[in-house]
């Protein structure tokens, strides 16, 4: 198990080696607890927490027949490396190498980087290698369309902004790099005569034909899909901000079941006879569009992509899926009981990290106040 940090400093448990810790190198590097970094870096402590103790994440993912699959991932798995915690680099905010080539414009940083730190030799400096990127999706169940549910039918909202979808694009080209003669195959018919991807009259009528051939790419090569999304999950007392006894847990998303889930809900929404298309559809042209630019000239100019392919939606969301459609996916006995306690507070917050939170956001709230009465409590026992 990892140890609080030695000099009594305010931490995440396993978050030792990231660009939001302070080092002598970089002391005033604080960023473990605001406003926006809170979410990505509790999750991390708390997949960190599940290494140590070998519990897996939860993999959504597709099968051969385009099918959704629930089985264990191993976090060293999701991580992209075996190496022991003490040797991971949490890089926060940041630009995934391996994906940069796949992008002739600049892409977004990705919400984490996990690296393995190297050392190269005596008297040199180490290097971090890049082993995997991901977007993370902190999400709590119930949503306001699922709180009135039986339990067992709770489930989280999911939430994607344009970074996550060129993320998920970038990881399909990655892991289809080797085949992109064949992936061109299959869209050449439906994009090669598209002349204007911004005309919502012409790309309309060509969905149905991008979702069956991306479902072509994504059944044949099944066995290539990857880890992108993170989505750890924390459980409530119905609309009640109290956390659950059973409260935290972390299901994962591949590549090919997140472009499923997009599909599904283009599919959906979909009309013919009007011309507005919804931002399912949006999403999943977009990403129909990068894959056959990047398997026909190894790039897409994506910012191009996403800027000129908006059909009069605001393009600072992608897509909102709601509980109720997340749930045929994410159906699982840990969905109804997450595998961590909020007695675990107590590990993965350490040295009094949780006085650093922010109480009027809600997930902060039910963290501070949950840890301040755990912490009490404890210091009552002792």
């Amino acid at each position: 198990m990892t140890s609080a940090d030695p000099n009594n400093q305010p931490g995440l448990y396993g978050i030792v080696n990231s660009n939001r810790v302070s080092t002598s190198e970089s002391p005033s590097v604080k960023s473990l607890w605001g406003k926006n970094e809170f979410n990505s870096t509790f999750p991390i402590a708390l997949a960190n927490y599940m290494f140590d103790l070998g519990i897996p994440a939860v993999y959504i993912r597709c099968t051969r027949d385009n099918r959704i699959k629930r089985a264990p991932i191993p976090i060293s798995t999701l991580y992209g490396t075996s190496a022991p915690l003490s040797h991971l680099h949490f890089a926060f905010e940041t630009s995934f190498a391996p994906f940069v080539p796949f992008s002739s414009s600049l892409i977004d940083r990705v919400d984490v980087v996990v690296g393995e730190v190297k050392q190269v030799g005596e008297g040199l400096p180490d290097i971090v290698v890049p082993r995997r990127g991901l977007e993370v999706k902190l999400t709590v169940v119930p949503d306001n369309t699922t709180c009135e549910l039986p339990y067992d039918r709770w489930a989280p909202e999911l939430v994607a902004r344009p970074a996550t979808t060129q993320h998920c694009l970038l990881s399909m080209a990655h892991a289809l790099s080797s085949n992109f003669d064949s992936v061109r195959k299959e869209l050449d018919p439906v994009c090669e005569a598209v002349r204007d991807w911004s005309n919502p009259t012409e790309v309309l009528k060509l969905l149905p034909r991008a979702v069956q051939a991306m479902a072509t790419i994504a059944n044949d090569f099944w066995h290539l899909q990857s880890p992108i999304l993170m989505q750890p999950i924390w459980r409530t007392d119905g609309k009640s901000p109290t956390l659950s006894e059973n409260t935290f847990d972390i299901f994962v998303w591949s590549d090919f079941a997140f472009w499923s889930l997009i599909a599904e809900k283009a599919l959906r929404s979909y009309n013919p006879n009007k011309p507005n298309l919804s931002r399912p559809c949006r999403a999943a042209l977009r990403m129909t569009r990068g894959l056959f630019d990047i398997s026909s000239r190894s790039r897409a100019h994506l910012s191009n992509i996403w800027k000129t392919m908006t059909y009069d939606n605001q393009s600072d969301k992608e897509l909102s899926i709601q509980g109720t459609e997340t749930h045929a996916y994410m159906r699982h006995r840990r969905l109804e009981k997450p595998r961590i306690t909020k007695n675990t507070l107590k590990k993965i917050i350490t040295n009094g990290g949780e006085k650093l939170l922010s109480p009027e956001r809600r997930f902060d709230a039910s963290i501070f106040f949950t840890a301040m009465s755990l912490f009490a409590n404890q210091e009552t026992v002792e």
